[in-house]
């Protein structure tokens, strides 16, 4: 795979060749650029500079100033001097850049002008500066005495596209100090990647021309489809390819200077069933016969420096049969498909991909709601690991949805913009954080440690009354730490966050009025940056039709509806809602228990109960824990693809893996087409003993009944919570001297009792962390959970934390099973 590579091993060791021949070897000694408020060097900029060099030069200045408190000229000079910024244009490594420094001058030269921008950037965080999250709020300027440059710096980025874009977009309140975060953090690149669906667009530009010629589009089910943001091209119309390229070659004549054209197809279902499209192959192989033929006529016209972009996303993420053209790029998307990233990089790789990015999802106000720890902007050990990876696989080009929404993923988004300039960023993470902590908070620090830590994604915090309890508790110890403006202006977007956080967790389990406050306090907010507040206001109407929203507040209305009411909280009123909020969000009064997961099969006898279920369906990655005396085949069935709509996405696959033996992984793999249809299954293992069956279905749903006599189990820890939903009846067992059982559940739904006893002397338990007191007599049994109608999140904290749908084919920790056996 040919790849753009930055040249990291040689940084610190080359300079440019003009500046090495214009001012010979740099030195290393230190430039003193200002002491006690006085400006020793101008800022020099050369007659001939473009604006955008000057608007840089002016930005040194007024940054230098404010940080040694001293006035700095912009000069102009066809002599290098003071602290020079000069372009030296390299159109191969457009975004690399230099700073060097003696004990007269600083030099920055850049290979265009952005590079320039990002040496400026760079000189000043070099200086202590930062601009953490989009808003004034979040910046750093740090005041210093004297201004010392000591630099041999030669940097340029190991990502050459780097982008964390809002769903939804910006608006009038956020587009610019967005733009500023993206400059400020070295985001952007020089070159524009574009891979967003284009087949749209074209049915959009060329109406006439399909309406005439319906034979261009999809045949689906023995009818042509109408032209829509939907419909899908039949790409082995030899015309349809045409008008294809004549589209691509308008495009690039029209603007001379695009980097790339995409050629993504619609999203959704709907591929030709033609008889000549399925001779092509499959869907990418589809996708990439246009993509090159349309590649190739760019060369032919003379376009050779444009690229065509495309994703390998949902129905064509797998790699095709066809070879890519050299001058297309493939953005491999990491979720929607039936491959990992890593196996799909993999894939592409093999079928011979010149150039490969990625298309990822820091946030999606649909998925996370912004709340804390739901997104991957939030988990900083996904982000560590995977923004590494990729580039170690290739990728150049990275391109992730996100929103406006600071106080959840911030700290991601910052950690993102270290890291796609600079992977090796990944080993100083611990250092970034402190920094991070340590800048914003200040006397503040150990408190909003605690918070950050409790927050982040790879923590699995629990929307919970408990949660946000900590949250707010956090935060008040801070306040009390402190009387630095800046670090209370912080903690009081944090505390507006948790409010929301406290709002949202409200509205799961409410109504309409709820979720009509959760917008309202949103829109609130919407300047602090700390939600997404537009996606948000949005999108809660969309998904909930309770909601209603009136006529003139609208997300985009403009006006002084009373739902769009804006409001300016007072350091005054921060602190009584965080007070509220401290009494309204108890913590919870139980010591969790910690089982070890040796399990074997308890021996219980199953009385009279009759068996139970786990529930009708699943969704996304699941798991059941299942016993075998003896090797040979795990058999059951399987309804799959139970929601249609994501029926094309991947197929549905069933791993059967070891644990804890010499072959320890999985011994078996089924792929099941997930048609909405009930196939038998079966998954074969050579060994005895405790077995874990997953499954992965992309969202598509999937239902599993097991044989009624068939030893399974499934965890409901904190690792490892257990949606339950209406049809849900278990069992798990409470071990002798237990006094509470304690966990947590999600909503109000699961009703918890003994065994023997019945529904309606059962405790509803949830929403949030629940406590409930054994009786004497009632321990060294089982119990049960069972759910009549909705679902909720569940786990258990103080007794070992699996579920089973007998007494009899309950799996236990082999401690547990040894005390049961003492005291019987």
């Amino acid at each position: 795979m040919s790849l753009f590579r930055s040249n990291r091993s040689r940084r610190n060791l080359m300079l440019f060749a003009v500046l090495l021949s214009v001012w010979g070897t740099p030195s290393t000694h230190a430039a003193v650029l200002s002491r006690n408020g006085e400006a020793l060097l101008p800022v020099v900029v050369a007659p001939d500079a473009t604006d955008s060099v000057r608007q840089s030069a002016d930005v040194l200045a007024q940054y230098l100033g404010r940080i040694g408190g001293a006035e700095f000229l912009v000069e102009e000079s066809d002599t290098p001097h003071g602290v020079s910024l000069l372009v030296a244009p390299d159109p191969d490594r457009p975004e690399r850049y230099t700073i060097t420094s003696s004990d007269t001058d600083v030099e920055v030269v850049g290979g265009s002008d952005l590079a320039v921008q990002h040496a400026v950037w760079d000189l000043l965080y070099r200086l202590g500066y930062r601009q953490y999250f989009a808003t004034a709020n979040w910046e750093i300027v740090p005041k210093l005495d004297a201004i010392e440059v000591d630099f041999d710096v030669d940097e340029e980025p190991d990502y050459r596209s780097r982008r964390v874009w809002y769903g939804y977009g910006t608006n009038s309140w956020n587009v610019e100090q967005y733009e500023r975060w993206v400059a400020r953090n070295r985001m952007g690149g020089a070159f524009e990647l574009r891979t967003g669906h284009a087949w749209g667009g074209i049915m959009r530009r060329h109406a006439d021309e399909f309406a005439a010629h319906p034979e261009w589009l999809a045949l689906i089910d023995g009818e042509r489809v109408e032209p829509s943001e939907a419909a899908k091209f039949c790409v082995s119309n030899e015309a349809l390819r045409k008008l294809v390229v004549q589209d691509v070659l308008a495009q690039a004549d029209a603007d001379p200077g695009l980097d790339s054209i995409s050629l993504d197809p619609t999203d959704g279902r709907g591929w030709c069933e033609c008889q000549a499209c399925a001779a092509i192959g499959s869907p990418s192989n589809r996708v990439i016969l246009l993509a090159n033929e349309a590649a190739a006529a760019l060369e032919d016209a003379g376009h050779s420096r444009m690229w065509i972009g495309t994703y390998a996303y949902a129905g064509h993420a797998r790699a095709p049969t066809i070879k890519p053209h050299p001058k297309v790029i493939v953005s491999v998307a990491t979720a929607f498909s039936d491959r990992t990233a890593d196996e799909l990089l993999a894939e592409w790789d093999e079928a011979g991909v010149n150039q490969v990015g990625i298309r990822e999802y820091h946030s999606v106000v649909t998925w996370d709601r912004n709340l804390p720890g739901r997104s991957r902007a939030s988990n900083s050990e996904y982000l560590l690991e995977t923004i590494p990876k990729f580039h170690g696989y290739g990728a150049r080009f990275y391109s992730s949805e996100s929103g406006d929404s600071w106080a959840a993923h911030g700290l991601g988004h910052f950690l993102s913009a270290r890291l796609l300039w600079d992977v090796s960023e990944a080993e100083r993470f611990d250092q970034i954080f402190n920094r991070f902590i340590e800048d914003c908070f200040g006397d503040a620090a150990a408190p909003i440690r605690s918070y950050f830590e409790l927050v982040d994604g790879a923590n699995n915090p629990l929307l919970s009354k408990d949660l946000i309890g900590r949250m707010y508790r956090l935060i008040q110890e801070a306040r009390r730490m402190t009387s630095d403006a800046g670090v209370i202006a912080r903690l009081n977007d944090l505390a507006l966050f948790t409010r929301y956080v406290e709002l949202m967790y409200a509205y799961r389990q409410g109504g309409a009025e709820e979720g009509i406050a959760v917008m309202q306090f949103a829109w609130k907010i919407r300047l602090t940056g700390m939600v997404h507040s537009y996606a948000l206001y949005r999108d809660i109407p969309h998904r909930d039709k309770r909601i209603v929203v009136p006529e003139g507040a609208g997300a985009n209305d403009r006006g002084s509806h009373p739902w769009k009411a804006d409001a300016d909280f007072t350091d005054a009123d921060v602190e009584q809602l965080i007070s509220r909020g401290i009494a309204a969000n108890p913590l919870f009064d139980f010591t969790p228990r910690t089982f070890s997961g040796d399990l074997r099969p308890a021996g219980l006898g199953s009385g009279d109960l009759p068996l139970g279920s786990f529930g009708p369906r699943d969704r996304y990655d699941q798991s059941w824990l299942i016993w075998r005396d003896e090797p040979g085949a795990v058999a059951f069935q399987a309804q799959t693809g139970v929601i249609p709509s994501y029926r094309e996405v991947r197929d549905t696959v069933f791993e059967l893996h070891t644990i804890g033996q010499p072959i320890d992984g999985a011994v078996d793999e089924v792929h099941v087409r997930p048609d909405g249809e009930t196939h038998d299954v079966t998954l074969e293992t050579g060994v005895s003993g405790l077995h874990r069956l997953t499954s992965a279905d992309a969202g598509a749903m999937t239902t599993l009944t097991f044989p009624d006599e068939m030893h399974v189990t499934r965890e409901m820890s904190s690792d490892s919570p257990l949606h339950v939903n209406a049809g849900t009846r278990v069992v798990f067992y409470v071990p002798s001297g237990t006094e509470k059982i304690g966990g947590f559940a999600e909503t109000d739904k699961p009703r918890v009792y003994p065994v023997g006893a019945r529904w309606n002397e059962g405790r509803s338990v949830g929403p949030g962390y629940f406590t409930i007191d054994v009786p004497p007599g009632q321990d060294g049994m089982c119990w049960q959970i069972e759910v009549r109608s909705g679902g909720s999140k569940m786990m258990l904290m103080t007794v070992p934390p699996y579920v089973a749908r007998r007494p009899d084919q309950l799996l236990l920790p082999q401690e547990v099973i040894d005390d049961i056996s003492r005291t019987r």
